[in-house]
């Protein structure tokens, strides 16, 4: 018999934080904030002889020797439902296609098999005491699987046949949310939504604007025929979109009033589209060779150092606005992507510098705002030894993140006691 959770509203404990002046509403199933890290799609195409996540076991003894207690991953869920035409697959086939270093994901051409691999490891998650937030990035594989979810009512079919499936094997005890797309409208592989925005570009939205009233309309109305769906079959789990504080597109013109959890990710070269920073990542990304990464680490560096301040202001006020929503509605908030750079990587020519301040500073961040989990970097997996092993930073950040009734920590920014607007 499915193993769903009590199908009822769920509870939203509230706990006064160490700030005074702010409420944090937690996740179900939890007691204190959640110290979380992102394994992405890297848990299961990065799991072979070799690979960074070779070992599930000893990959999950070392996230909580850091300190960290819950994890986001890509569930696969366009593999572990049925396809449209009712066929299951068992596995799926993601090939590489070039031989540049791949920070996430699958590093060479590989095979996986979802089903299976989700079961083993979920399970292993329950032995390690680390709880799971499922998520959907849907990036393609060989057979474009992604391709055939069209449609709100296909992708809410995907996501409760996977739930069932997780369910069916006693494992939604350490499940403690969906996040059905991965920072919604923009970053995901659900191609028929693409498709179907672009076909809405007439009038053409604002210069430097993503979409236009139409589109951002049409987003949020799908998004929430997907929800309800999932929520009528599973009403006591939370379920939402994470969403990200892109520079083309407000994360504020998706409507989060159905979601049952405000996440919006920040990172620092968000803030400045036209400055040196977000410049600096785009030359990361786009280079073709790393003979450029010495002045790409100087500048980064120095950007930081100069600007430190504008950068951490222009995070706050967008942090602080989210925390406003999720006040207004009674919702959860967090983070489980941030707080530097969305792009870096070990290399003798880099180091981790602004990765771990901004971490730090993302960190207090969630603690003046009430964040019921929160993440240090995007980068806290075993293929990025040089911030991995670090084992003494991740536990001290981890610390701060899982502890309510520490004292007051000092405005991140603006120093004193960090007393917030929110009430």
């Amino acid at each position: 018999m499915t193993d769903k959770l009590e199908k009822r509203k769920w509870p939203r404990p509230i706990v006064k934080t160490r700030n005074p002046f702010t409420t944090m509403i937690l996740l179900p199933k939890t007691e204190s904030p959640l110290a979380m890290a992102m394994w992405d799609f890297s848990w299961l195409q990065m799991h072979y002889p070799g690979g960074p996540f070779e070992d599930w076991d000893a990959c999950l003894a070392g996230l909580v020797v850091r300190g960290y207690n819950a994890i986001r991953i890509d569930c696969f869920p366009q593999h572990i439902a049925k396809s449209p035409d009712g066929h299951s697959h068992d596995e799926a086939f993601y090939p590489k296609q070039d031989w540049k270093p791949r920070l996430w994901g699958n590093q060479v051409s590989r095979r996986i098999r979802p089903r299976d691999g989700l079961m083993e490891f979920l399970g292993k998650c329950r032995d390690h005491g680390v709880k799971v937030g499922l998520a959907a990035w849907m990036w393609p594989d060989a057979d474009r699987r992604n391709e055939r979810i069209e449609g709100a009512a296909e992708l809410a079919r995907v996501w409760i046949e996977t739930l069932n499936w997780v369910g069916d094997n006693q494992l939604m005890d350490t499940v403690i949310y969906a996040d059905i797309l991965n920072e919604y409208p923009l970053f995901h592989g659900c191609t028929w939504l693409h498709r179907t925005l672009d076909t809405m570009r007439e009038p053409l939205p604002a210069a430097g604007i993503k979409f236009n009233d139409a589109q951002a309309s049409y987003a949020s109305a799908y998004l929430n025929e997907a929800m309800d769906c999932i929520r009528h079959e599973f009403p006591g789990l939370p379920v939402f979109a994470s969403t990200t504080c892109d520079a083309t597109h407000d994360w504020r013109r998706v409507d989060h009033s159905q979601m049952d959890v405000i996440e919006s990710h920040r990172f620092l070269p968000r803030l400045l589209p036209d400055g040196p920073l977000g410049e600096t990542e785009t030359e990361f990304w786009q280079m073709p060779n790393d003979l450029g990464f010495p002045e790409m680490q100087a500048r980064c560096l120095s950007v930081w150092r100069v600007r430190s301040v504008e950068l951490r202001t222009w995070v706050e006020d967008r942090v602080q606005e989210g925390a406003k929503l999720a006040l207004e509605l009674g919702k959860p908030l967090g983070n489980t992507e941030g707080w530097g750079p969305v792009f870096w990587n070990d290399h003798p020519d880099l180091d981790w510098t602004v990765v771990k301040e901004a971490g730090e500073f993302g960190v207090a961040l969630g603690l003046k705002y009430g964040f019921a989990f929160n993440c240090t970097s995007n980068f806290t997996h075993p293929q990025f030894p040089g911030i991995w092993n670090d084992i003494a930073w991740h536990k001290k950040m981890t610390f701060q993140i899982k502890s309510i009734a520490a004292p007051l920590a000092q405005d991140p920014v603006r120093g004193g006691t960090g007393e917030s607007n929110l009430c």
